[in-house]
């Protein structure tokens, strides 16, 4: 699935289950999350590590909103 945060910043979620081995009724649930933007920054630059903290606020809103409630409060 992909998701639009404005026109240089988007996230991939790909969502994937599979069976565990010793019981078919339980299911593992994977979830990958890309997050990207496009831009120039230089190497040095505040705004490199600002441009770090958005992704990961964006990364980590994909995760908690792809969860029921139930299921994250679960592992606090």
């Amino acid at each position: 699935m992909l998701v639009p945060f404005d026109e240089a910043t988007r996230a991939v979620i790909t969502q994937a289950t599979e069976n565990l081995p010793e019981n078919g009724a339980d299911r593992v649930v994977i979830l990958d999350i890309d997050v990207s933007t496009t831009g120039e920054l230089a190497p040095d630059s505040d705004a490199l590590w600002a441009t770090f903290e958005r992704l990961r606020d964006i990364k980590n809103t994909c995760f908690f909103s792809s969860l029921e409630k139930s299921t994250w409060e679960a592992y606090q």
